[in-house]
């Protein structure tokens, strides 16, 4: 499989995720304010049947803004995706997204998270990619908004 069916796939995986979890909350939601009257009558001597329903009517509206924030994100590459039509950059990993405290009281980076690349001319960008090493040098296709990236070549 080429770099570019690679990283379609990997978009289109995320995409339809994200998708069908706003839609399965949704339904949820919905479900919840058609059963409010049952939820409602609900008098347990700890909680009241009130308290319950907004409590997990305001848990799923706030995990269905979260869950679209991410999804406008990929919406925005959508296009770009349809064309194959990617950004092309050569970068060197200057560091990862996380690190750690180790035993003796230096730090480590987390190598399995996001790594940060230094550009060519001087920018630093946080991309979604597979496995790199620490100062090695990487041509990748990446997706400018929702930031997923498949190397093309190592360097």
């Amino acid at each position: 499989m080429n770099k570019e069916a690679a990283l379609t796939e990997n978009y289109f995986v995320f995409f339809y995720i994200l998708a069908i979890a706003i839609i399965i909350f949704t339904v949820i939601s919905l479900i919840l304010i058609f059963i409010r009257k049952k939820i409602l009558r609900i008098n347990k001597s700890q909680i009241n049947g009130k308290t319950l329903f907004n409590i997990i009517l305001s848990f799923n509206c706030c995990f269905i803004i979260i869950l679209s924030l991410f999804f406008s994100v990929f919406l925005k590459d959508y296009k770009s995706v349809k064309e194959q039509n990617f950004e092309i950059i050569i970068g060197t990993v200057v560091a990862y997204s996380q690190s750690y405290e180790t035993n003796d009281g230096g730090s480590a980076y987390d190598y399995n998270s996001s790594p940060i690349f230094l550009l060519e001319n001087g920018e630093k960008i946080k991309l979604i990619v597979g496995p790199t090493e620490l100062y090695g040098k990487y041509k990748i296709i990446y997706l400018k908004h929702c930031k997923l990236a498949e190397i093309i070549e190592i360097l």
